[in-house]
């Protein structure tokens, strides 16, 4: 397994079997609190996670605490996916407590159109999605109006 890191100033590739929201090998990206991030990395690595649907349902459920609700600290979590190479298939659910939609890759590869074109889901937040919310602004206070 590899996890990617990417910025605007730079791409690292690394092994490893779980990763959160902090980087290891661009640490200059780091934003200066990631004991939370930690913590939840910790949670991963000593679960006795068997099955992909082990692995997406400890990832997904707010109750394992390693989903994170912490959107206003900029650290929560957005969608959960997993990711099956052998299968040729990646799940992918957005907000917590989700049935994650599957994705046949083989299938589509050989030339049958992928089932649905949108995965929905809830993210527990008040904060505007820029690219999908009018007049979002990420430096609002709550309560001003913007006309």
């Amino acid at each position: 397994m590899v996890v990617i890191e990417s910025s605007p100033r730079g791409v690292e590739a690394r092994s490893a079997d779980a990763c959160t929201n902090h980087f290891e090998r661009l640490t200059e990206e780091n934003r200066f609190n990631l004991d939370d991030s930690h913590r939840r990395l910790d949670l991963m690595k000593n679960a006795n996670v068997q099955t992909a649907e082990e692995a997406f349902a400890l990832l997904n459920s707010p109750e394992d605490d390693i989903f994170s609700l912490k959107y206003s600290s900029w650290s929560g979590t957005i969608h959960t996916s997993v990711y099956e190479p052998e299968k040729m298939c990646a799940w992918i659910g957005i907000g917590g407590d989700q049935t994650p939609k599957k994705f046949d890759f083989e299938s589509w590869l050989f030339g049958t159109d992928a089932k649905g074109t949108k995965v929905y889901g809830r993210v527990d937040t008040d904060l505007p999605f820029v690219h999908m919310d009018e007049n979002a602004d990420w430096f609002r206070r709550k309560g001003e109006r913007r006309d």
